[in-house]
């Protein structure tokens, strides 16, 4: 657990956006955002926010995905050095 406290650490500072990425580690999946639906009722302007909001939300969830990419990129070199280094492992 403190190894993964240590990488939310890490990525909130590192990455945009880093406290998504920091949940996704914590709850070992990706987050899904809970998309707005307004249903019949609806005016041109309530429909223009939610249009807005799901831009953004869209724009949040694809650098989310990337930056998970690039972390995993990161660490999986690290977990190769670990497991050939016999000093590391005791």
């Amino acid at each position: 657990m403190r190894t993964i406290e240590r990488l939310g650490l890490y990525v909130s500072t590192q990455f945009r956006n880093g406290s998504n990425e920091k949940m996704c580690l914590k709850q070992e999946k990706m987050i899904q955002t809970l998309y707005l639906d307004l249903g019949d009722k609806h005016n041109a302007h309530e429909k223009r926010i939610r249009d807005f909001k799901m831009t953004e939300t869209m724009k949040t969830e694809h650098v989310l995905e990337g930056n998970l990419r690039n972390l995993f990129a990161i660490l999986m070199p690290l977990c190769d050095q670990v497991e050939s280094s016999p000093e590391l492992m005791n």
